[in-house]
């Protein structure tokens, strides 16, 4: 099971995707940022998650 978590590069959300790598590990956590570049030290899978943006906010929940 995938979980995604949006606004991945923010600080709340950054924490979150840390907490979920350590307790399920980094292949089941996928990190949405408007601005993907912003949560690649996150090391894990990152997409593109802009919620004005609603057909790549679908592509990149694909499979969650």
């Amino acid at each position: 099971m995938k979980i995604a978590v949006t606004a991945a590069s923010g600080l709340l959300g950054g924490a979150i995707v840390q907490a979920l790598s350590n307790h399920i590990g980094k292949e089941q956590v996928i990190g949405l940022a408007r601005t993907p570049e912003k949560a690649k030290h996150l090391e894990v899978e990152i997409r593109p998650g802009d919620y004005n943006d609603r057909q790549t906010l679908t592509e990149s929940l694909a499979n969650i």
